[in-house]
């Protein structure tokens, strides 16, 4: 298939020929130990697809490992950007139908991916997620963060979310592309592209797959990982859920300030009180910012629609 770029007059100004039918997007920071084993393994699965490696500044030879590898397209960060940066540069460098996601330190089998990627080419899904099972090595102690912010999830696109932040899932190109903008930077990146095609209602399905103990260190902080998990759950509220959060929040000082109100004022017989009555003015402000927030997150999500 040929594709043609325009010029804002009409004009021709590059061809481009697209014959590759998925793009494998492999982020990595960091993965001497397992990057050589996992991209011969993506090669010999999918030998005709297009594998593009974004290597996020690492500081060990993972770099100088990719680029002695052929066949595949490698891009580098100059520093360390994330996770999320990583898989959206390579996103925007893909040519395939579909685009794949796919970690570099060795835990996800490539059968596994390409059980994923016969499945949606021929059921006609717009997104195939992996679902890690009771037999997939996980980290223990992220566990519990992990489940709370499943669980918000799962509250706001009101339906049950097998597997939130699995790093191996595949998209239509025409699917993903169009909501980059949304994606964070870091390691959030698989949670809010989860939510992002339920919202927009999308045809997603999920598979079961089986990690297993990734090769070397994880780059992941318990702590920092902890509080971006926190930011990112008040960031998926505003975004999805702008109007319901400040709704709520504004109830919780409205009903408050009348019930405390009407208390004093007819304990004490001195009239409304002033803290009640801030209460309430500021439950009023709140439900307003609320709205102008549904408008403004209205117009980010819709951007590219």
């Amino acid at each position: 298939m040929i594709n043609f770029s325009f010029s804002k007059k009409g004009d021709i100004m590059e061809e481009k020929e697209e014959s590759t039918i998925l793009t494998i997007c492999v982020p990595v920071y960091n993965e001497e130990r397992s990057i050589k084993e996992v991209i011969s393994g993506l090669k010999n699965t999918f030998p005709n697809d297009e594998i593009i490696v974004v290597d996020d500044g690492s500081v060990d030879n993972t770099y100088k490992l990719l680029k002695e590898i052929e066949g595949i397209i490698v891009l580098r960060n100059k520093k360390n950007m994330g996770y999320g940066f990583s898989l959206k540069r390579a996103m925007r460098e893909s040519s395939g139908e579909y685009i794949a996601w796919f970690d570099g330190d060795g835990q996800h089998k490539p059968e596994d991916l390409k059980m994923l990627y016969d499945f949606i080419k021929k059921n006609n899904y717009d997104s195939v997620i992996g679902a890690r099972g009771k037999d997939s090595y996980k980290v223990k102690k992220r566990i519990v963060g992990k489940k709370i912010l499943k669980y918000f999830a799962q509250i706001i696109v009101g339906e049950k979310i097998p597997d939130l932040n699995s790093g191996m899932r595949i998209f239509k190109r025409a699917a993903i592309l169009k909501y980059l903008h949304l994606l964070p930077n870091g390691f959030s990146a698989s949670s809010t592209s989860t939510i992002i095609m339920y919202k927009k209602g999308y045809l997603i399905e999920f598979l079961p797959i089986k990690t297993v103990k990734r090769k070397g260190e994880s780059n992941v902080s318990i702590v920092k990982d902890g509080l971006r998990s926190l930011k990112l759950l008040f960031n998926l509220l505003i975004l999805f859920e702008a109007f319901n959060f400040f709704l709520i929040l504004s109830l919780f000082q409205i009903i408050p300030g009348i019930i405390y109100g009407v208390w004093i004022a007819f304990k004490h017989k001195l009239g409304f009180p002033v803290f009640a009555s801030i209460l309430i003015i500021t439950g009023v402000f709140t439900f307003f910012i609320g709205i102008l927030a549904e408008q403004i997150t209205s117009l980010r999500k819709d951007k590219f629609e």
